[in-house]
């Protein structure tokens, strides 16, 4: 079994749930290590928060920010 990172910096973004395919998307071809979680925050929207090493934090910002604007 993998060993599991704990990263200690983290960026978040409500996004609308129709949105959730765009994220998943551009997830699954980022090569930047990462950890994400995604919760209900109301009908129709889904807090997606990601977690990385303190030098990436800023290019997982961008890709919520790109995907909130959808």
């Amino acid at each position: 079994m993998a060993e599991e990172k704990k990263y200690t910096e983290n960026t978040a973004a409500v996004l609308k749930a129709d949105s959730l395919k765009r994220i998943y998307d551009v997830l699954e071809s980022e090569e930047t290590p990462f950890e994400a979680r995604v919760q209900k925050a109301a009908k129709g929207e889904r807090l997606v928060t990601i977690s990385t090493e303190p030098q990436h934090i800023q290019h997982f910002t961008n890709v919520l920010n790109k995907c909130k604007g959808v």
